[in-house]
């Protein structure tokens, strides 16, 4: 199990007590050892896919030890123990925790002064399970929070709408991915054909589309696919995106075909893509979070 930014603490002290220096990646990959993280744990992003979930952890432990004063930088990215650092080490603490180094007089002021830091901390000591998340790891769970309100709010107003303002999103969504421009078919000929997205200027190579405003709980049937791949096939195409609001069932998803290629798309995807290319919604606010350069700074 990947450890939380507090539990990284104490080992990151005597790791560079035993090294004298070390780099941030040099400490993650060291502890990634001694916690004994399997290579799927070490490798685990956060959900933002920046950055180990390991590598943020230890990164947060040298954060808060280095405003305790325990921890310096002493060259670009490399650290090393205060006097500080050593003192505690001489004491053999079992563990060490962000209620500890409140001990420590710059620490506290950093808390005291800094009302997120406080507010983060204090959290932390009435949730254990905030207390294993750094702050970044919070942010991203609230944002996947919003993401996934945020996607049950729009298949709920699209099952409010008609189907042909479901084709019609449907044709927006995929011409605003870059597939090409599209139309949708008259309902009367459409032969199974919802609408057809020209990939090529002379509409030489076409993607079939099937569009199905289900309710949740209505799958989409292999008999489903069967008759849209029949569809294709009488025009001769090659290529086809079945987009519903519901789901598929499992037989659906199993079915394949030697000579169309099929994408299926369920209810949530279509919601994540349109929150990705911006059909539907609008931004409300953007937060943007830096780091240091450490190149900047470099003779």
């Amino acid at each position: 199990m990947i450890p939380n930014y507090q539990e990284c603490m104490l080992p990151f002290l005597k790791l560079l007590q035993t090294k004298g220096t070390a780099s941030l990646s040099e400490c993650t990959n060291i502890l990634s050892e001694e916690f004994k993280l399997s290579p799927q744990e070490r490798n685990e992003l956060l959900p933002s896919k920046k950055q180990t979930i390991m590598k943020n952890r230890v990164g947060w432990a040298k954060f808060y030890l280095n405003k305790a004063g325990l921890v310096k930088v002493i060259s670009r990215g490399i650290y090393s123990l205060t006097e500080s650092g050593e003192n505690l080490l001489k004491t053999n603490p079992h563990n060490l925790t962000t209620e500890d180094l409140m001990k420590f007089p710059a620490f506290k002021d950093f808390i005291l002064n800094n009302q997120e830091a406080k507010m983060s901390l204090t959290s932390s000591t009435q949730n254990k399970d905030i207390s294993s998340k750094t702050p970044e790891e919070a942010i991203d769970e609230n944002y996947k929070y919003i993401i996934n309100n945020l996607v049950d709010e729009i298949l709920d107003i699209v099952l409010q709408k008609d189907s042909d303002f479901f084709e019609k999103l449907v044709m927006d969504l995929l011409v605003k991915m870059g597939y090409g421009d599209g139309k949708v078919t008259q309902r009367s000929h459409d032969g199974g054909i919802d609408g057809i997205i020209d990939e090529d200027k002379l509409g030489l190579d076409k993607i079939y589309i099937q569009a199905k405003r289900w309710q949740k709980g209505s799958n989409v049937g292999r008999s489903d696919i069967e008759s849209f791949v029949g569809a294709i096939d009488r025009q001769r195409g090659n290529k086809g995106v079945f987009i519903t609001t519901s789901d598929f069932t499992k037989e659906a998803y199993k079915h394949t075909s030697t000579h169309v290629n099929l994408v299926k798309i369920n209810g949530t995807k279509l919601a994540e893509l349109m929150i990705q290319y911006n059909i539907g919604v609008t931004i409300k606010n953007i937060y943007e979070i830096k780091k240091i350069d450490l190149d900047y700074f470099e003779d």
